[in-house]
């Protein structure tokens, strides 16, 4: 405590009172009591905190910001964080609460509190210590979080690449990398990679072309196999897309059958009649379903290509997780991925490609469209063939599109996670959030340095992908070639060949439109297979291209002559 008051002050002798305060003060009552109290009573049960830092030497508050700021959200971080007894808990929330409400705090209630008779049991003590017990087990849980958070923002901070691009192609790789759709989908930012793939097989460089490819010739029928059963699959659900699309362009109320149903539908190509003749039989089989609801037919379809990926799995009795390169299309491999890929142990195995499946069709239908065909899978499950496709992968995948299509990606993924989660009950309220947080769990499990094998995010654009840091010179790169400048001699070129080209297009049009106009002048002379009405003709038109006078009554005249001299010599 400093006094204010300091001696030998001559007014204040003359005038025989203490000098003004620098501060006004506060009326005596028992809430003051009670906040004092309050800090004494914290600084005994914390281990001699303060409540407000104060600097030692001078007494003066080190922030203001709390003290004018009190409410009891920071009384409550401030007791549960320092303070472990309950009962100690739920008496400074009544002694250090906001003025409001500790106004009507009596200090009948305060000496009556369980804190000062600890030796007797009663219902109310232990209805005290359950509650306080309890709610600060759900602060720290919060607590928890937030520093979980803000460690997961620092460390997406100092993974962030970001760059400027003018390179359309560039642009478009960023636009609709994996990550990006899978983040416009869960509605959160990229905190994780979200390009994986699950194989059931080991991939090894360790070969001639040093190109990733399965170690022994099972796997390497596995891995064909593989490639058939993703291309069902994704045939599947791009039939199933078409006929949502048909289902929601319908009105609301209408009873379809399965025959209207597809024929309002326009497929790409002849090569879906088998689906067609599967959704017939699977809509005949569960009629009442279909009825009820058209879509059951499309995941009854989808499931029967999950269960035939879901048997591989079975088979092999072993499961890979690996995490794909975004920029390269490729997964990743070797001592500097470490510890990936994953090694799942067996009874792992289901769970995890429940949770799995719709990233890895996401990522296979972006390197679909990437590439524009399904050369793109091969150098996902087996880089070593690339550019070679199997002829089954060809058959499997006849009359699939390869595009880049945002919404079609979306509702297929949505398609096949609402089939995957409608196999387990468990699963339903599940998101597809939800399931990535469940894959970045498993990948903690084993990746205790949580860096995903080194992949750094590069943001352009408002738009992300995951890569290795060697994609990420490449993409830098790419980027300083296409600058702003180059960007704009580019764009100069471009509006050049465009005019270059209508002017092209125009000559063309008012020769084609000459043409048309001489033919149709022409038009009361017998045509002939004669060689002089060939050469006449060429004449003529060779005339006009070349702006000679042609009289066209002597045209007339001199093919109609040389008609008759064919005619007679032919005679």
């Amino acid at each position: 405590v400093r006094c204010h008051y300091v001696g030998g002050d001559i007014g204040n002798t003359k005038n025989g009172g203490l000098p003004q305060l620098p501060y006004k003060l506060v009326q005596a009552r028992e809430s003051v009591d009670f906040w004092c109290l309050g800090i004494l009573l914290y600084g005994l049960c914390s281990g001699g905190r303060q409540l407000f830092p104060a600097n030692l030497k001078t007494g003066h508050l080190l922030d203001h910001h709390d003290i004018v700021n009190w409410n009891m959200d920071l009384a409550r971080t401030k007791i549960f964080e320092n303070i472990d007894d309950p009962l100690a808990q739920d008496l400074l929330l009544q002694l250090l609460s906001p003025f409001e409400d500790r106004n009507n705090v009596t200090m009948a209630v305060i000496t009556s509190h369980p804190y000062f008779s600890p030796a007797i049991k009663t219902t109310r003590r232990d209805k005290i210590i359950q509650q306080r017990n309890s709610e600060c087990a759900a602060y720290i849980r919060t607590r928890m979080k937030m520093v979980a958070a803000k460690y997961e923002d620092d460390w997406l901070a100092s993974r962030t690449v970001n760059v400027n691009c003018w390179n359309f192609d560039m642009l478009k790789t960023f636009h609709f990398s994996s990550s990006e759709i899978v983040r416009k989908l869960i509605g959160q930012s990229n905190k994780m990679p979200s390009s994986f793939i699950l194989l059931p097989y080991k991939l090894s460089s360790k070969n001639k072309k040093t190109k990733l490819a399965p170690t022994t010739k099972k796997d390497v029928e596995r891995a064909e196999r593989m490639g058939v059963l993703l291309l069902r699959l994704a045939k599947a659900l791009s039939f199933g897309s078409y006929v949502e699309k048909a289902i929601e362009k319908s009105r609301s109320g209408q009873k379809l059958d399965a025959r209207s149903l597809l024929e309002s539908v326009t497929f790409p190509s002849q090569d879906y009649e088998d689906l067609k003749e599967e959704f017939y039989g699977v809509a005949a089989d569960h009629i009442e379903s279909f009825r009820s609801n058209p879509r059951s037919a499309v995941t009854k379809l989808v499931e029967r290509r999950y269960y035939g990926i879901k048997d591989i799995f079975k088979d092999a009795r072993k499961g890979f997780l690996y995490l794909v390169d975004e920029h390269m299309g490729v997964p990743l491999v070797g001592q500097g991925y470490a510890p990936y890929p994953l090694e799942l142990p067996e009874p792992a195995i289901e769970s995890t490609l429940s949770k799995i499946l719709p990233f890895m069709h996401c990522c296979s239908m972006v390197t679909r469209g990437t590439s524009g065909g399904i050369s793109g899978i091969v150098r996902l499950i087996f880089e070593a063939a690339f550019p070679h496709v199997p002829p089954s992968w060809n058959e499997s995948g006849s009359g699939l599109v390869h595009s880049l299509n945002e919404d079609n990606i979306k509702r297929e993924i949505m398609i096949l996670h609402r089939t995957i989660c409608g196999l387990n009950s468990s699963r339903e309220r599940k998101s597809l959030g939800d399931d990535l947080s469940a894959i970045g769990s498993i990948c903690s499990k084993v990746d205790i340095r949580g860096d995903f094998a080194n992949l750094h995010r590069v943001q352009c654009a408002g738009s992300s992908l995951w890569t290795t840091p060697t994609g990420v010179k490449l993409i830098q790169e790419a980027c300083n070639k296409y600058d702003f400048e180059q960007a704009i001699k580019i764009q100069a070129n471009l509006e050049t060949k465009l005019k270059t080209q209508e002017q092209l297009i125009k000559q063309l049009r008012e020769k084609v439109e000459m043409m048309a106009w001489h033919e149709e002048l022409n038009l009361n002379v017998p045509q002939t297979q004669g060689e002089g009405m060939a050469k006449s003709t060429t004449l003529e038109r060779t005339n006009v291209e070349n702006g000679d006078g042609v009289d066209l009554g002597s045209v007339a005249t001199a093919n109609s002559k040389s008609t008759s001299r064919d005619q007679i010599s032919v005679d």
